[in-house]
Parts: C-alpha cells; sequence; structure tokens
C-alpha cells in the first residue's frame, strides 16, 4: 500500500507561478514535498524540462488552471515523460480544471472537440490516473480510459454559503440544474432556473427568460460552475433583482475573473457576497469579508486513500 512517503509533488506551471496557492495547501495538508523541476524555453518556443537528481518512486503533478493553457498542458507531458524515464513507478496527475472543458459541444458542423483532444493527448502520456473535480459536462468523464477519481465540490459549497440562508436556488442556466438542485435539497429551500441562450461561439450568451417563483423579498443564491467575464452573472443579477429578490448571494466553483470584474459584481451589481474555491485563478481581495475562498484541498485529503489504495499524511 502506498503512502504519504512514497510521493513527491511537482507543479505545473513551474514553481514561481502565480497559481500555487492550491498546490500549497495540497502540500502541506498532505505532507508532500514540493520538488521543483526545471524549465526552459528557447527563442523558437520550444520548452524542455529537468528533473532533480533524485525523485521519490511516485509522483503527483498538479496542472494548475491557465488562461493560456497551451504551454501549461505541453509542460505537464513533458514533466510526466522525464519522470516515467527517471524511472517514477507510478504518476497521479491532479487537474484542478481541465483544460478546454468547454469545448464540449459539436454546435454546428467543422467544430473541434477540444475536450476531447485534450484528453486524449493527456491519455497518451504516462500518467497512470487521474484526479478531476466538477467538470464543466459530466460526459467529458467519458474521454477518460484511464482511471480517473472525480471528487465533487458541493458539499463543499454548500456548507459555505452564507449565514443569511437562501431561500432561493437559482441556476443562470440548464446546464447548471443538476447541481442546483443538489444544493437545494442540502439546504431545503426552493429551485429556480433562468434560461440562456448563446447566439455563436463567441462565448456571448443572451438571457431570455427570468426566473418563475415570486421572489419579492426573498433571499437568493445564485451559483455556476465557472466565470470568466461576469457577463452571465451580471445579466442573472439584474434580472433578480428587478424580479424583487432582496439579497443575492453568488457561489462558483471556478472563478477566472480579475478584481476589477469581482469589484463590479461586490460593489455595483449588489451581490452581498463572492464564494469561489481555490481551483482557478483568483486574487485574494478582502472587500470586507465579502469575497471568499474555500480550500479544495481539503477534498483531496478525504479522497486520498481511494486514490492512492493507501493514506494521507498528515
Amino acid at each position: 500500500m502506498s503512502t504519504g512517503d512514497d510521493y513527491s509533488l511537482f507543479v505545473v506551471p513551474g514553481t514561481g507561478d502565480a497559481n500555487q496557492t492550491f498546490a500549497s495547501s495540497l502540500s502541506d495538508k498532505l505532507g508532500l514535498p514540493v520538488t521543483d523541476h526545471g524549465r526552459t524555453v528557447f527563442k523558437s518556443g520550444e520548452m524542455i524540462v529537468s528533473l532533480p537528481a533524485e525523485v521519490s518512486e511516485t509522483a503527483v503533478i498538479v496542472l494548475a488552471p491557465s488562461f493560456r493553457p497551451s504551454d501549461a498542458i505541453l509542460e505537464l507531458l513533458l514533466l510526466a515523460d522525464a519522470l516515467r524515464r527517471h524511472g517514477v513507478r507510478s504518476l497521479t496527475c491532479v487537474l484542478q480544471y481541465v483544460p478546454y472543458s468547454r469545448s464540449n459541444r459539436l454546435n454546428r458542423p467543422g467544430l473541434p472537440l477540444g475536450s476531447k483532444v485534450v484528453i486524449s493527448m493527456l491519455e497518451q502520456s504516462p500518467i497512470d490516473r487521474f484526479v478531476v473535480f466538477d467538470l464543466h459536462a459530466r460526459e467529458t468523464l467519458g474521454y477518460f480510459s484511464k482511471p480517473v477519481t472525480w471528487i465533487p465540490t458541493l458539499q463543499l459549497m454548500s456548507d459555505a454559503i452564507p449565514l443569511h440562508a437562501p431561500e432561493v436556488v437559482v441556476s443562470p442556466d440548464r446546464g447548471r440544474y443538476d447541481d442546483c438542485m443538489q444544493i437545494s435539497t442540502m439546504r431545503s429551500c426552493t429551485l429556480d432556473m433562468l434560461m440562456k441562450v448563446r447566439r455563436d461561439d463567441s462565448g456571448s450568451s443572451e438571457l431570455v427568460a427570468g426566473a418563475r417563483t415570486d421572489l419579492n423579498g426573498r433571499s437568493v443564491l445564485l451559483f455556476d460552475d465557472e466565470i470568466w467575464s461576469g457577463v452571465t452573472a451580471a445579466h442573472a443579477t439584474e434580472s433578480l433583482f428587478a424580479a424583487g429578490a432582496a439579497r443575492i448571494d453568488y457561489l462558483t466553483v471556478y472563478d477566472f475573473t480579475t478584481p476589477d470584474i469581482r469589484k463590479n459584481m461586490l460593489e455595483n451589481l449588489g451581490i452581498s457576497s463572492f464564494t469561489t474555491t481555490n481551483l482557478a485563478h483568483h486574487g485574494n481581495d478582502p472587500f470586507d469579508g465579502r469575497y471568499r475562498i474555500l480550500d479544495a484541498a481539503d477534498l483531496v485529503v478525504r479522497a486520498w486513500p481511494r486514490i492512492t489504495g493507501g493514506s494521507a499524511r498528515r
């Protein structure tokens, strides 16, 4: 049986990148040392990685999410190959965010299925096992043929709902309805859904139908799996306030926004609190405690025996 003593942690992108919060917490909670690897990018844009003289028999690789994931994917593939050639016995890859996961539908002829392309590349590497968190589309799990452990975050998110308990949980579109149903069940409150459509491949959306529940004077929890530009959240918030909502709290697993977008949501749109995890890009904006970051590394610690067949070292 493997234990934490057999493992070392390699972080992609390399040490020094801004996206180390989750990896650092995972290292502390599992008692795994972070092992630095070298990364050289040549003028041509090609990359090479190098390992220290000694590495453990088993390795964990963390792929930090990135707005520009292509280099991170390449670095991950090169690192996995280098570790296997170094004699590492087993490789487990913790994917904080599956790159290109929103490219999961063939809405018209000629579009690439980006999530399947990326997962196929990762599966061709020496990586033996993958760990993933909430996926933009559950069917993406079917693209993996190697062992994959899916760690849901909904209970973590539900437990962190502000003390001002929501009376209505609202999904911003059909895609998140099942997740919102689970949260509403956990919190014993009403469920509702907005209707959103996308007219093209640009990612922009249009709200075409508001809530059907009477929201007058009620507290609303708006949940989405990820946020980038904040446009969907803005449209949804405006619609919910117009319908009479007295308070709106925003909850998301992956926050890819900039501080300016978060500031707009909390100060201009009137959202009371913004809660996310440390699985994606974020800045630790104070906002008087209204911007909160949950530590998803706790979920990996709980799942560690299931992932490794061993026990976590604390």
